[in-house]
């Protein structure tokens, strides 16, 4: 997502605190029972990051004030409590990785809540209200508002998955209904046969795209999601050291090996998500597969590791961004998410590695990114 959409959705969800309360303001004491404030906020940290998050926390109560909801005497430690809120969660999905995206929000959105009440409560206690006992109030909180805690942990779930559908956000909640991997396997073991016939590939790209990822003789290269071998002929032809490729479908896996049996070229069935290569490479490539990953920062996280120091990961697609989405969105919708705009695949490989290429363009796409 990029900075303006970020502000965009920020301004959408503080205002969201001023309707919702408003909205459910006929409910006898819905504001500490529902929370319907509570909303927005999270889902702002989860979908834009920390800082966002937090600016949400403090500005959505503040507007909100001006309907009465809450109270100015409320206002400062409420304030408190969504901007923790906030902060909470967006560092939380930035963080945390237990290698399923809907754990991590879990364990994000509940660290939030704890975290929120406790600090809210300590302000109380030390800065705005003397005297009460903050444990005393995080209790009183935390039971008072168990429907809204109960609502927020069935909703936020399903509107991150809705934002991601939309192509409005990145995050993926891989629903264990939404992308198995068993499917993909299914999918693309029934393509193999025709892979080869079907392919579309451009020489020219292909050597842009390798020149980028700095592939040169005598490196040992890694291909994930390697499909019938189609870059191995390009690998070769520069005079690679080994190649070392992964793919989760057997039957590409059938096809790449007897088209390659070189010394040289080892073909695996893997998934390369629970992998151990048992060695380090000078380049990894990721060629025309990325949106089969669901946890994509996850798969940065993990290839990052396989890295030589001065070693390149690359994620490349050879036609735009546009046209691969529009390619997925018959059968392999339900094998496949939106490819991510080339800026927040940069965001994700600045977090391990240094961009040394980031290209999105009519013909193209390519982020590579080099371990220092």
């Amino acid at each position: 997502m990029t900075a303006v959409k970020k502000l965009v959705m920020t301004a959408i969800c503080a205002a969201m605190c001023v309707v919702l309360p408003i909205a459910f303001h006929s409910i006898p004491n819905a504001g500490t029972v529902l929370l319907p404030m509570h909303i927005p906020v999270l889902l702002c940290g989860l979908v834009c990051g920390w800082p966002y998050g937090l600016v949400c926390g403090l500005l959505g109560p503040f507007l909100s004030s001006f309907t009465g909801m809450p109270p100015l005497s409320v206002l400062p430690s409420m304030m408190v409590e969504c901007a923790v809120y906030g902060l909470v969660t967006g560092l939380g999905m930035g963080q945390i990785r237990t290698g399923k995206p809907t754990a991590d929000l879990y364990v994000s959105m509940i660290g939030a809540m704890i975290a929120g009440r406790v600090v809210a409560g300590l302000a109380k206690s030390l800065i705005f209200t003397p005297g009460v006992a903050p444990f005393a109030w995080v209790t009183t909180s935390l039971v008072t508002g168990i429907p809204g805690i109960i609502i927020q942990l069935v909703v936020m779930p399903v509107l991150v998955a809705a934002l991601t559908r939309a192509k409005l956000t990145q995050i993926v909640i891989r629903r264990e209904f939404d992308m198995h991997k068993q499917d993909v396997i299914a999918f693309f073991d029934r393509l193999a046969p025709q892979w080869d016939a079907d392919m579309i590939r451009s020489d020219a790209i292909i050597a842009k795209i390798m020149d980028g990822a700095g592939i040169r003789d005598g490196m040992d290269v890694l291909d994930v999601a390697c499909g019938t071998g189609v870059l191995f002929p390009d690998y070769l032809a520069r005079q690679v050291g080994s190649i070392t490729a992964v793919d989760i479908s057997p039957e590409m896996v059938k096809i790449a090996a007897a088209k390659y049996p070189q010394e040289n070229v080892r073909v695996l069935c893997a998934d390369v998500e629970n992998w151990k290569p048992g060695k380090l490479f000078d380049c990894i490539m990721v060629y025309n597969a990325f949106p089969h990953f669901p946890d994509s920062e996850g798969l940065i996280a993990t290839l990052s590791t396989f890295l030589k120091p001065g070693g390149t990961l690359t994620v490349a697609h050879g036609m735009s961004r546009a046209a691969i989405d529009r390619r997925h969105e018959g059968g392999a919708s339900k094998v496949s998410v939106g490819l991510m705009h080339e800026d927040n695949l940069a965001a994700v490989f600045e977090k391990h590695l240094t961009v040394t290429v980031k290209i999105s363009d009519d013909h193209m796409y390519q982020v590579t990114g080099t371990k220092q």
